[in-house]
């Protein structure tokens, strides 16, 4: 583990600079115990993320980007996934149970705001083919970056977007939210990265061509 840690400095032990070998290394160490494995670019993107790990009892492993690579959708021998930064948040957001709501239990407002859905998801190009349907939840997940709940969420496990029925508190919040999320759906992007953030103005772009052309 220490050798590992010091890959980035130039000090860690000869065979250590062999990939192969580092990549059994970080196989061996996730089998054994709760580690994180992240490059120093992650640690300084995601120091959040990190405290949510520390929390969990994990220990974080900074390992060159390389390695990152490589082991990236890797398992260990014992067939579990290599804990990396991809494969912690899956985990985290996997973990949460919502509560959902009949639609039909929602006040006045709250329904007038939910039937615009269809024209937001037209407004958007369509409902991505990952999306199996949107759902309300009285309850909703903390934002691993800032401990906040979230408004909204692309939940990979049940392919379904589900919006907190605190988004229906407006139209622009829940419209804003509601295509944050179908962007999220349809490209597999996360937040606070470069290729979630190409991907919002891109949509942003095509949706005033729709309002001012059209």
């Amino acid at each position: 583990m220490e050798d590992l840690q010091n890959i980035s400095n130039g000090t860690a032990r000869d065979e250590l600079s062999w990939i192969d070998v580092q990549e059994h290394s970080v196989k061996i160490l996730n089998q054994q115990g709760k580690y994180l494995f992240i490059t120093p670019l992650e640690a300084m993107e995601h120091s959040g993320m990190i405290d949510k790990a520390k929390s969990s009892d994990h220990e974080i492993i900074i390992i060159p980007e390389n390695l990152k690579q490589k082991i990236q959708g890797a398992k260990d021998s014992s067939g579990d996934p290599i804990t990396d930064i991809d494969q912690f948040f899956a985990s985290y957001y996997d973990s949460y149970e919502f509560t959902f709501v009949d639609i039909r239990t929602l006040t006045d407002q709250e329904k007038a705001i939910y039937y615009f859905t269809p024209k937001i998801v037209k407004l958007f190009g369509g409902l991505p083919g990952t999306v199996q349907s949107i759902k309300i939840s009285s309850t909703m997940r903390k934002d691993i970056f800032s401990n906040v709940e979230t408004l909204g969420c692309w939940d990979r496990k049940s392919n379904l977007i589900i919006m907190s029925r605190k988004s229906l508190k407006s139209l622009n919040v829940y419209s804003g939210t509601l295509i944050h999320e179908l962007i999220h759906a349809k490209t597999g992007h996360c937040d606070v990265t470069r290729d979630f953030e190409i991907a919002l103005t891109d949509n942003i772009g095509n949706l005033c061509q729709q309002l001012l052309v059209n």
